[in-house]
């Protein structure tokens, strides 16, 4: 009989598995052998990402404000259709940055750390499958 942790570990294999390989922070998360000391660096990684996305979030949407108070058509100069569609277009604006130049910085963190090791498993999730529902485990 195969012991509770190792059907554990099995099961958080195939979790992993399931992944997408362009979800850098997942993998990491999700990596059945990750350490304590490498989950803490990643935690440590993930809070200052989401700090900077809020950040750069509130910014945009100040300044998107601003803009459509000052310059934008007088259809803007009432509050409440100015600050949903300045909320918006920070949104854009942080997707945007996000996607073309903190999503980098994210990747360089991580392989900084030496946390890209946990990027790739040896698995077989086929056989691994057949394994478990051998011991009555459907997944």
């Amino acid at each position: 009989m195969i012991a509770n942790s190792t059907i554990l570990q099995m099961i958080y294999a195939l979790e992993w598995y399931d992944v997408p390989r362009s979800a850098k922070i997942d993998l990491v998360e999700f990596h059945p052998y990750l350490t304590d000391d490498d989950y803490e660096k990643l935690y440590y990684i993930k809070s200052q990402h989401m700090v900077e996305l809020s950040v750069s979030g509130l910014l945009f949407s100040l300044v998107n404000n601003r803009v459509l108070n000052n310059q934008g058509p007088s259809f803007f100069k009432k509050r409440y259709v100015r600050l949903p569609v300045a909320l918006v277009l920070g949104g854009l604006f942080t997707y945007a940055l996000n996607r073309t130049l903190l999503r980098t910085l994210l990747t360089k963190d991580l392989k900084e750390e030496g946390l890209d090791k946990y990027y790739a498993l040896d698995l077989n999730a086929e056989m691994m499958k057949q394994d478990l529902a051998g011991m009555g485990i459907k997944i």
